[in-house]
């Protein structure tokens, strides 16, 4: 019956024998009692969806088969299998996948052991899940960062908000302040003014005390005068009577 099967793309082979069976001639059903074992086709072989490519793409496929071992072509056969769960149909696809299983270009790479370049594939993608888990707690730290950023930008606004309220009470305060001392300045200007006539008529008054002052000192001195005239007058007249009377 053969050997067991030892990889993905040997039970997909098996699967497409059982599929397509192989019915031996009779002489060797006689001799043999089984199928005959035969060899499986190449890679290339399977691989349909030549035609469709441009020659471009001719020449890198082309260039992948003619220097790739056989070996390492069935390990990304059997690695399709494996990761997409069916075989590579289309030559594209599979030129595709064997590109990127590889790690290398192979029109401008040199050629590795396709067990080193997956070894190496496997260390790349450890590093890039380290990469991506660093990459995530970064992202979080920024959306955090970003959240106290709003937070403070909303508390800045409130602030602000009521900043402006808080400048505008005061501003109709100092308005209100700047009416009142208007209002106090004219009624100072006002009262310096009735100041300014009581000191006026005040002097005025001063002024016609001190004449009136003066006439009486005036007429009290013409008082005087006339009641020593009076006086004088008097002794006069008695002394005349008397005169008068000795006669």
């Amino acid at each position: 019956m053969g050997h067991p099967p030892n990889s993905a793309e040997h039970i997909y082979c098996l699967e497409q024998y059982l599929d397509d069976f192989y019915h031996p001639i009779p002489t060797v059903r006689r001799t043999t009692g089984g199928t005959h074992p035969i060899a499986a086709p190449s890679i290339k072989t399977k691989l349909q969806g030549w035609n469709d490519l441009d020659q471009r793409q001719r020449a890198q496929v082309e260039s992948l088969f003619d220097n790739t071992p056989e070996s390492d072509l069935r390990l990304a056969y059997d690695q399709f299998i494996k990761k997409l769960g069916r075989a590579p149909l289309r030559v594209q696809e599979f030129f595709r996948f064997f590109v990127t299983f590889e790690g290398n270009d192979l029109s401008t790479s040199p050629r590795k052991p396709l067990g080193d370049l997956f070894l190496e594939n496997e260390k790349i993608k450890k590093t890039l899940q380290h990469q991506r888990s660093k990459f995530t707690d970064t992202i979080d730290i920024y959306h955090r960062m970003l959240f106290l950023l709003n937070s403070l930008i909303e508390a800045l606004g409130l602030s602000r908000a009521a900043s402006m309220r808080r400048e505008g009470l005061l501003q109709n305060q100092r308005q209100e302040l700047i009416d009142q001392l208007s209002t106090v300045q004219e009624e100072k200007e006002k009262l310096q003014e009735d100041y300014n006539t009581l000191q006026q008529d005040h002097a005025q008054c001063r002024a016609e005390l001190e004449d009136e002052r003066k006439d009486k000192q005036m007429y009290k001195q013409k008082s005087e005068e006339q009641s020593s005239t009076i006086s004088a007058l008097e002794r006069e007249i008695s002394l005349l009577k008397s005169r008068i009377s000795g006669e």
